[in-house]
C-alpha cells in the first residue's frame, strides 16, 4: 500500500468539529463581531496599504456571551464607537491582548464531561461541564466556582421599584492554566487526555494519559447549535428534505451554454455558432 493510499484511508479528526459553531459560517461570525475591513486604502505608490476596520481584530474579545447575543452586540458596538473615535481624534487606544487559544487537535474537554476543579474554595469537587468558550480556553462547571453577581441594569431596576438580590453564577475556569481537569473513569482521579486512533484505525477516541482508559464522549457533545441530537432527530415528511434526496446528484456538467441547453430541451436545432460573451 502506497503512502498516498494510507493518508487517504486515515481517519479524519472529526472531534475538532464538536462544539456550538459547527453550523456557524466563519463569514457570519466575522460580520457580527464587526471584525471585517471597512475600507482598504491601497495604490499608495509602493507604500503598504492602510486598512480601516469596522472593529480591529485585536479588539474583539470573546467572552461568556456569543458574538450574536444582545449583550455581546452592545459591547461590540461600544468598542466600534471607541475605535473610530480613536481614528478621528488620534488618541491612544488600548488593544486587547490576543488569546493563546488551545488548538482544536489538543482540546479534549467537551460539554457534559465530568471534571474536577483544581482551584478555589471548590477545589477537589467534581461536576459536569455546562458551557465552553474555546476562544478563551474557558469551561463553566455546573454549580461550582460560583460568584455573587448583580444585574447590570441595577439603576433601571431601582427606578422601576424592583428590589435587586445578588445571585450566584458560575465563573470561567481556564483549561490552559490547569484550573480544571478531566476525571479518569478508572480511578476517578484528575487526568490529562489525548486523542488517539482506535484499534481499527477508523476513528479517534479519547484516552487518559495516566491509565490509558478510554474516556467516552457525552451524547450532549454531539448536539448542534439548534440543540438537536443527530441520532434522535426525526424528519418531518412534508417539511424536511430527506437525506437521500439531498445527497442525490442531479447536476450533470457539460460544455454547453445556457442558451444551448434551452434549445436542446425545446427541440430547436441551432447550427449557428454563438459569438463569445464577455463580462466586465
Amino acid at each position: 500500500m502506497t503512502t498516498l493510499t494510507k493518508v487517504l484511508l486515515r481517519a479524519s479528526n472529526k472531534y475538532t468539529e464538536l462544539g456550538y459553531n459547527r453550523h456557524m459560517p466563519k463569514s457570519y461570525v466575522e460580520r457580527v463581531t464587526q471584525a471585517v475591513p471597512r475600507r482598504v486604502y491601497d495604490n499608495r505608490f509602493g507604500a503598504p496599504a492602510i486598512t480601516r476596520w469596522r472593529l480591529h481584530p485585536d479588539d474583539v474579545e470573546h467572552g461568556e456571551f456569543r458574538p450574536w447575543e444582545q449583550k455581546a452586540v452592545n459591547n461590540t458596538l461600544t468598542k466600534v464607537r471607541d475605535y473610530h473615535k480613536h481614528k478621528l481624534m488620534q488618541k491612544y487606544h488600548q488593544r486587547g491582548l490576543p488569546q493563546q487559544r488551545i488548538p482544536d487537535e489538543l482540546w479534549t474537554m467537551l460539554k457534559g464531561d465530568l471534571v474536577q476543579v483544581m482551584i478555589g474554595k471548590d477545589k477537589g469537587k467534581k461536576g459536569k461541564i455546562a458551557y465552553i468558550v474555546k476562544e478563551r480556553n474557558w469551561v463553566f462547571v455546573e454549580g461550582l466556582h460560583m460568584k455573587r453577581t448583580i444585574s447590570d441594569d441595577l439603576e433601571r431596576m431601582k427606578k422601576m421599584g424592583v428590589q435587586q438580590f445578588p445571585s450566584l453564577r458560575e465563573q470561567p475556569l481556564d483549561v490552559a492554566k490547569g484550573e480544571v481537569m478531566l476525571v479518569d473513569p478508572k480511578d476517578e482521579q484528575p487526568c490529562e487526555a489525548e486523542w488517539v486512533l482506535n484499534e481499527d484505525q477508523s476513528d479517534y477516541i479519547r484516552v487518559s494519559k495516566e491509565s490509558g482508559v478510554e474516556i467516552p464522549i457525552p451524547s450532549i457533545a454531539f448536539q448542534t447549535y439548534e440543540y438537536n441530537d443527530p441520532k434522535t432527530y426525526r424528519e418531518v415528511e412534508l417539511k424536511d428534505t430527506s437525506v437521500e434526496l439531498t445527497l442525490e446528484r442531479t447536476y450533470k456538467p457539460s460544455l454547453s451554454t445556457f442558451e444551448e441547453d434551452i434549445s436542446k430541451e425545446q427541440g430547436i436545432d441551432e447550427r449557428r455558432t454563438l459569438k463569445p460573451t464577455y463580462w466586465y
